[in-house]
């Protein structure tokens, strides 16, 4: 009886402290890149990240990312997302990805072709005023800082 009640408090930490993030077993990320642009005129960021995620079994149809969503003023609004590289590379093909930003999830409609193996790049772009992580203010001197 002893044993079984050490074994229970020895495992109920470790069922606390689980690691709860929802899985996309279909999908490995294999490369981000995050381009960020400040002001000293304004708390708005304006962001871009590509992607290059690699498709693990057939037919995955969508992809989470984790973005704050808009709210009391701060977070983060999607202007696009788009596939392949970086918008603004001279020569790139892009085309639009459906996607959805709610409760601090953006979720991509990914094309239906997507096959064991294959790779694909997408970029976000987004912008808002960071609800936190980012701190942007007056420091001591009342000049802005990041």
């Amino acid at each position: 009886m002893i044993l079984r009640i050490a074994a229970l408090l020895l495992l109920v930490p470790a069922l606390l402290s689980a690691d709860t993030y929802p899985r996309q077993p279909g999908i490995d990320v294999l490369h981000y890149v995050f381009r960020l642009g400040l002001t000293d005129t304004s708390d708005e960021i304006t962001g871009e990240a590509t992607v290059t995620v690699k498709f693990l079994r057939d037919g995955v149809v969508d992809l989470s990312l984790d973005l704050t969503s808009l709210a009391g003023g701060n977070g983060m609004t999607v202007q696009s997302v788009r596939r392949g590289g970086p918008i603004d590379v001279p020569g790139s093909r892009s085309e639009n990805i459906v996607f959805t930003h709610t409760n601090n999830r953006l979720r991509l409609v990914l094309p239906p072709q997507s096959r064991a193996g294959h790779e694909l790049t997408f970029t976000v772009r987004y912008r808002g005023i960071p609800g936190g992580g980012l701190r942007i203010g007056e420091n001591i001197h009342r000049e802005r800082t990041f």
